[in-house]
């Protein structure tokens, strides 16, 4: 999937994304509203996610290693059971 697909996906009918299970290492998510998208049990490393609003996302069991939060909006985000090895949390959240 292609950062323009998923652009296209978000929000479609009302809906939240659904990327559970996706393996989504090192895509750009940057900028992007991902309010309460389902990113349980997915291969996020060292994806990026700089000033995204991820605001009640649900990204509980997945692997965050080498992934960037800087300045992204993790409000009510779910972190649970996630590897956090070497992520970026610096800036606002």
């Amino acid at each position: 999937m292609t950062r323009e697909q998923l652009i296209g996906t978000i929000g479609k009918n009302g809906r939240r994304l659904n990327m559970m299970g996706s393996d989504l290492a090192n895509f750009d998510f940057s900028g992007l509203d991902l309010s309460q998208a389902d990113f349980r049990f997915s291969n996020l490393d060292k994806a990026n996610f700089r000033g995204a609003i991820l605001r009640g996302a649900d990204l509980s069991f997945s692997n965050l290693s080498g992934a960037t939060f800087a300045d992204a909006d993790l409000y009510e985000a779910n972190l649970n059971f996630c590897s956090l090895e070497n992520v970026d949390l610096s800036g606002p959240m």
